[in-house]
């Protein structure tokens, strides 16, 4: 008993206290993941669906947004109705089998300048 008191004389309470709080800290962020608040958090950050994926992103590369509401935002990435429904377009498009070279070829034709970066 008097082995186990002298080695328990030699810790700091200090440490031993910012020690538990460090843990107690970690636990908590890790249980907070899965409460509550984290599945608000879940339910109103999402990714927009109307993105394209990295590999598809070509087909609109270098493209602005078409709407007079937005003079300089990027198709790829622009937040309005307008954008998003050309993105849908695209999407729905390669997913009945057209190639992306002729999508971006037809977007081209009908929106001209309209899809030009810089001055129209």
């Amino acid at each position: 008993m008097n082995a186990v008191r002298e080695n328990l004389s030699g810790v700091n309470p200090s440490l031993v206290l910012v020690l538990c709080l460090l843990v107690g800290g970690i636990a908590g962020f890790f249980v907070g993941q899965g409460g509550p608040i984290a599945s608000q958090v879940t339910l109103t950050t999402g990714v927009d669906p109307s993105l394209l994926s990295p590999v598809d992103e070509y087909i609109i590369a270098g493209f602005r947004c078409p709407s007079p509401a937005c003079p300089q935002c990027e198709l790829r990435n622009c937040d309005c109705a307008e954008a998003q429904t050309l993105r849908n377009r695209v999407k729905q498009e390669l997913g009945q089998g057209k190639d992306g070279t002729v999508i971006r070829q037809e977007m081209m034709a009908q929106y001209g300048n309209q899809l030009k970066m810089g001055p129209n």
